[in-house]
């Protein structure tokens, strides 16, 4: 039989599976007794073959691959000279070497019959576990404990179990680590009660009732807005809510948006009667909607106007003298339109936007104090403090600097200013403002609107107050409102550990659910443009 038609992985030649016919017919047994194949034959898990079929056993796991190993198996299996290579007890007469037993892996059976052809073996270059013989100790050739025992090698379920639950037990120790240091690096309370609040565009709205809020808190108010009736009507509510003789309530009626020297001239004034300002809310805005292209041009720079130099003017009349008695608070007035841009408002959204960028500078800028003391002159080298942003109290500082000139310095601390920026984003309010914009509002605008409910002012105003009062640069009312902050935060100062830690935690999943409304809006609008073409009617509100 040719060679070719050997079976496949049998590890046998075509002289190998013909010998049994040949001993039967008296030839006598043609295969060699010594050399490669007697050796490969005599070694444990090996059939005598190419160099090919034993690379093959190796790598289907049925060969132990250590040569040291085997030459020592080779040697006991020999015996001593005489017995035919056969090892002692095997030969029944001296000199009469007795038949092999059938070799693994061979297809000859004890009796000379070949079995049936199976379908040949793969060649497994990365054997499984199952199939890989148990290690061996390459000199005793004994098995490990491990093979002995595969399952005291595996990890244990229970010691598994025991080092998730140390993981996760860390983990909670050290969130809850943070969140107790996270009022100690935290801005300090600013005290309502005494303090002079300044409100723009106090007279209706979200002012009033911000107005409103530190009033009942021990507050002196002053009111800033265009309209003295209203101002007078807002005076009156707001006294009725008063916890004490003392407490004042000042109108004083100009537009924030036009002339800064008048603002400037109005801020000192109520200075003047009611002391420093310790805080400033503003609340002066607008807001008018409808599409990019059927806006004029003179109501986008209105809105710039009102929206955003309406809260640049005060902010600048008030900055110095919160600076020179380190103490104050500036909250801006944006609006969730300010956080994401909407069907409808692009003028309204970007000077909404634009208010952002300006608190995040200004609280940047508003966090450092450098106090000095100058003496003689010479040449020197002293160390100033740093500041960590994170940091509310005093800070020392390590970095050198080297002085040469006709002054030195020869004390310096860093110091926070203590003035502390807030953006407060609220939503749809119920204010006489809202009812106004309502009128020109697109179909697309006033459905997408709908989405999320309507807040009262008083709601709005008290979230408002308190942010402010602990310092918050983010402020939001609502479920909506804390995952716009959470996903719109970006650079965002962060006043404590608590906020910024929520903030990674959450951004993923907000992140998934905004894909939702997006594709909710986008809904909305398609809707509406189909059916105004399906109806051939023009653009038109609601």
């Amino acid at each position: 039989m040719p060679g070719f038609l050997a079976p496949a992985g049998s590890g046998s030649t075509a002289r190998a599976w013909m010998a049994p016919a040949r001993r039967a017919a008296g030839l006598g047994d043609t295969r060699r007794r010594g050399g490669t194949h007697a050796r490969a034959a005599q070694r444990p898990g090996a059939t005598p073959g190419r160099w090919g079929h034993q690379l093959s056993a190796v790598l289907r796991g049925t060969r132990d691959p250590n040569p040291r190993a085997h030459r020592a198996r080779a040697e006991a299996l020999r015996g001593p000279p005489g017995t035919g290579d056969r090892g002692p007890g095997r030969g029944e007469a001296a000199g009469r070497p007795t038949p092999r037993p059938p070799r693994t892996g061979s297809r000859v059976s004890a009796g000379g019959a070949a079995p049936p052809r199976s379908r040949p073996r793969r060649l497994r270059l990365f054997p499984s576990a199952a199939a890989r013989p148990p290690a061996r100790d390459p000199n005793t050739g004994a098995c490990s404990a491990a093979a002995r025992d595969p399952g005291a090698a595996r990890p244990r379920p229970a010691g598994r179990a025991m080092m998730l639950l140390l993981v996760g037990t860390c983990l909670v120790a050290f969130v809850l680590l943070l969140y107790m240091l996270s009022p100690l690096i935290s801005p300090k309370p600013l005290a309502l009660p005494g303090a002079h609040v300044v409100v723009t565009g106090g007279s209706s709205g979200i002012g009033k009732c911000i107005a409103i809020e530190c009033y009942k808190q021990g507050a002196f108010i002053t009111l800033v807005a265009r309209n003295e009736e209203r101002l007078l009507q807002a005076k009156k509510e707001i006294e009725k809510h008063s916890i004490n003789d003392k407490q004042v309530v000042l109108c004083i009626s100009v537009d924030v948006s036009q002339d800064y020297s008048q603002v400037e001239n109005v801020i000192k004034q109520a200075q003047e009667k009611l002391g420093p300002v310790d805080m400033l809310i503003n609340c002066a805005g607008m807001s008018v909607s409808g599409k990019f292209e059927d806006l004029e041009v003179s109501t986008f720079e209105k809105l710039m106007s009102i929206n955003y130099l309406g809260s640049v003017y005060p902010s600048r009349a008030v900055i110095t003298t919160m600076k020179e008695r380190r103490v104050g608070r500036i909250v801006f007035l944006s609006s969730q339109a300010g956080q994401v841009g909407l069907y409808g408002f692009t003028a309204y959204s970007s000077s909404k936007f634009a208010i952002k960028g300006l608190a995040e500078a200004l609280q940047m800028e508003n966090r450092l104090l450098v106090l000095a003391t100058f003496e003689k002159s010479g040449q020197y080298s002293f160390c100033m403090s740093a500041w960590h942003p994170m940091q509310a109290g005093e800070v020392d500082v390590k970095v050198c600097l080297f002085i040469e000139g006709t002054t030195v310095v020869s004390e310096m601390q860093v110091k926070p200013y203590n003035v502390y920026v807030t953006v407060a984003y609220p939503p749809d309010t119920d204010t006489p403002g809202f009812a106004e914009e309502n009128k020109t509002k697109p179909l697309e605008t006033r459905l997408i609107s709908e989405t999320t409910s309507i807040c009262t002012p008083e709601q709005v105003a008290k979230q408002i107050v308190k942010d402010a009062i602990q310092g918050n640069f983010n402020s939001s009312v609502g479920s909506d409102g804390y995952m716009l902050s959470s996903l719109t935060c970006g650079m965002s100062p962060v006043t404590s550990i608590t906020e910024g830690l929520q903030q990674v935690v959450t951004m993923g999943l907000f992140r998934m659910i905004s894909l939702f409304y997006l594709g909710s809006f986008d809904n909305i609008i398609r809707r509406c443009m189909i059916e105004r073409t399906k109806y051939g009617t023009a653009d038109k509100t609601a």
